[in-house]
């Protein structure tokens, strides 16, 4: 995630009200004197929990929520997104509607990672809001072994 990304995600959380300013600023030092982000020093943390994080970030910028268990997948889908390609951007594609890729997403994603993925699979990209182990799971569930294999590798 690019610093731009993670000042949105920040600002976004702040005024989410869900903890107290001097909290989130804790940790956001925290994610400036490290490798990790924002949003992963937040959830090690435990201050606040990713439902209510994906929900604020959902109301902030219309991004839909989505419950990737509860839906039907089109196996196709997986013809047309490598697993390698998955299991790197951290997303799972589960539908094609009108030309665009709908894929869940556990946070915020900045536009050139967003291009890349754009470029890469030749589809406009629609995101979707879902938890990082819901997106995890799926991917294993109709990937297969390969996805257990990417993410070993990764």
């Amino acid at each position: 995630m690019d610093s731009a990304t993670e000042k949105t995600a920040y600002k976004i959380l702040l005024a989410s009200g869900l903890a107290a300013r001097e909290e989130f600023e804790k940790v956001w030092k925290q994610a400036e004197s490290s490798q990790s982000s924002f949003c992963e020093i937040l959830a090690r943390s435990g201050l606040v929990n990713e439902e209510a994080v994906l929900e604020a970030f959902s109301k902030a910028t219309g991004t839909p929520r989505v419950h990737l268990k509860a839906m039907e997948i089109d196996k196709g889908i997986f013809l047309k997104v490598p697993v390698k390609f998955a299991s790197y951007y951290k997303f799972f594609p589960f539908k094609i509607q009108d030309g665009k890729l709908w894929i869940a997403v556990s946070g915020l994603r900045d536009i050139r990672t967003l291009d890349e993925i754009r470029l890469g699979l030749g589809f406009e990209i629609q995101t979707a809001l879902a938890p990082e182990p819901d997106i995890q799971e799926m991917l294993k569930r109709y990937y297969g072994v390969g996805a257990d294999t990417v993410d070993r590798i990764l």
